[in-house]
C-alpha cells in the first residue's frame, strides 16, 4: 500500500465513520425523555404530536443511518476491487479514452442508481407513509424515475464526454472543465423552471390576484422583478410545504407549493415569501452563488493536480485517467465535508438574516412566527436534535430558535417606543 493510499482510506472513512458517530448521537437524542418543549411551541404542539414527532425523527434517523452504512460498504467494495474491474471491462468493451470513461461512469452511475432505488422505495412508500407525508402512487414513482434516469443520461452523458475529451486532449484540461461547471449552472438556472420542474409538477398562476399583488410588491422591493408566480402541485406527491425562487433573467420564476396555501394564511404565505425575498435581497443568494463558485474552482484544480500527479497515479491498481479522477473525486468529497459544515453555519446566519427581513418589510413578526410554528407541527420537526449534529448539519436554525430571535425583534422594537 503506498503512502497516498493510506492518507486516503485514512480521510475518507474517518470522516465516514464521523458522520456515523453524528448521526448515532442524533438518533439516540430524539427520545421523549430528551425532548424540552420550549416555550414558544407549547401552544402548537400537544402530547400526542410531540409523541408523533419523536417518532418520525427516530424512524428518520435510523433510516438514514442503514442507507449511509449500506453506501459506505457498496463504496468499499468500489474502492478496493469493484472500480478496478469496471475499468477493465470499460477498457475491454470501447476504444478511446473518453468512450471507455463514459461506460465506465456509465456502469458506476447505474449500480448505484439500484442500490440506492430501493432505499427511495422504502423513503416513500413506507416511511413517509407511515406519518402521512407521501402521496405518491407507484405510477407517479416510476414514472419520475424514468424522467430522472432520461435527463441524466440526456444531459450528463454529453457533458461526462465532452469533459473527458477536454482530459485526454489538453494539458491544462482544468480549464475546460471549470468553464463547462460553470456553463452548466447557468444552463440549468434557465431550463430548471422552464424545462426540467414542468417535467415533474402541473405549474399555474397563483389565481388569488390580491395575494399575487402582495407578493410581487415583495418582490419589487426586494429588487427581483419577476412576472410568473405560480402554484406547484406538490401536494400530490407530498404532504410537506415549501416556497422558492428559481432561475435567471426570462426564467424567473416565484414558485408556491399548493399545500403552502392550504396549510397557511395569506399573512403567513407573504411573510414566507418576505422571508424568501430577504435572501435576495441581502444578496445571499449572490454570496452563494460567489462561494459555490470559488469552491468549485479550488475543486477543479486539485482534481487536476491529483489527476496528474504521480502520486496518485496507480491508486489501488487502476491506470486510466478516468478512474484516477474517481478516486480523486471520492478523496476531494470527504475533505470537502467540513466545507458543508461551515456552509450550514452560514447558512443558519443567513436564515436569521431573512426572518429579519421578513419582518421589516411586512411590519410584523407575528404572520412569520405563525408560519415557523405551522411549519414546524405540519412536517413533524425534530424537537430535540443533538446540538453537535445540528450545529454540523443545520442549514436552518430549529423554529424555536427562530421564534425567539423574532420575538427580540418585537422587544427591541418595544424598548425604542418607550425611550422615545
Amino acid at each position: 500500500m503506498t503512502s497516498f493510499e493510506s492518507v486516503f482510506i485514512l480521510v475518507v472513512y474517518g470522516i465516514a465513520f464521523f458522520e456515523l458517530f453524528l448521526l448515532s448521537l442524533n438518533f439516540r437524542n430524539a427520545k421523549l425523555s430528551k425532548v424540552s418543549l420550549p416555550d414558544n411551541l407549547r401552544d402548537v404542539f400537544s402530547d400526542d404530536l410531540i409523541e408523533k414527532s419523536v417518532e418520525y425523527s427516530r424512524a428518520k434517523s435510523l433510516f438514514v443511518i442503514v442507507s449511509s452504512v449500506v453506501n459506505l460498504v457498496a463504496l468499499s467494495i468500489g474502492i478496493f476491487w469493484g472500480f478496478g474491474v469496471i475499468e477493465s471491462l470499460s477498457m475491454k468493451l470501447a476504444e478511446g479514452f473518453a468512450l471507455r470513461g463514459l461506460i465506465f461512469f456509465s456502469l458506476i452511475a447505474s449500480i448505484y442508481f439500484f442500490i440506492s432505488l430501493p432505499f427511495s422505495i422504502y423513503s416513500t412508500f413506507v416511511l413517509e407513509n407511515r406519518y402521512g407525508f407521501n402521496r405518491t402512487t407507484p405510477k407517479t414513482f416510476v414514472s419520475d424515475k424514468i424522467k430522472e434516469v432520461l435527463l441524466a443520461a440526456g444531459i450528463g452523458l454529453p457533458l461526462v464526454y465532452l469533459a473527458l475529451l477536454a482530459i485526454d486532449s489538453f494539458e491544462y484540461w482544468w480549464v475546460y472543465l471549470l468553464i463547462g461547471v460553470v456553463g452548466f449552472e447557468i444552463l440549468t438556472q434557465l431550463i430548471f423552471p422552464t424545462v426540467i420542474l414542468p417535467l415533474f409538477y402541473k405549474l399555474k398562476p397563483l389565481e388569488d390576484e390580491n395575494l399575487a399583488e402582495r407578493i410581487r410588491e415583495i418582490a419589487d422591493r426586494a429588487g427581483f422583478g419577476v412576472k410568473s408566480i405560480l402554484v406547484m402541485d406538490a401536494s400530490r406527491k407530498t404532504g410537506h410545504t415549501n416556497a422558492f425562487f428559481t432561475g435567471i433573467g426570462r426564467a424567473k420564476r416565484i414558485v408556491l407549493y399548493d399545500s403552502l396555501l392550504e396549510k397557511h394564511s395569506s399573512e403567513e404565505i407573504e411573510a414566507i415569501f418576505a422571508h424568501e425575498a430577504g435572501h435576495f435581497k441581502r444578496k445571499h443568494i449572490l454570496k452563494g452563488m460567489l462561494i459555490s463558485n470559488a469552491v468549485a474552482i479550488f475543486a477543479v484544480v486539485l482534481l487536476w493536480m491529483m489527476v496528474e500527479s504521480d502520486t496518485v497515479a496507480g491508486i489501488f491498481g487502476v491506470s486510466e485517467k478516468y478512474a484516477i479522477l474517481l478516486y480523486a473525486g471520492i478523496f476531494l468529497s470527504s475533505i470537502f465535508t467540513v466545507l458543508d459544515w461551515i456552509d450550514s453555519f452560514i447558512s443558519r446566519k443567513w436564515e436569521f438574516e431573512a426572518d429579519s427581513y421578513s419582518a421589516m418589510i411586512t411590519g410584523d413578526t407575528q404572520p412569520m412566527i405563525r408560519a415557523l410554528k405551522n411549519l414546524s407541527v405540519s412536517n413533524l420537526s425534530n424537537l430535540s436534535p443533538h446540538p453537535l449534529y445540528a450545529a454540523l448539519y443545520y442549514s436552518h436554525p430549529p423554529s424555536w430558535e427562530r421564534i425567539e430571535k423574532l420575538n427580540g425583534i418585537v422587544s427591541n422594537i418595544d424598548e425604542r417606543k418607550s425611550r422615545g
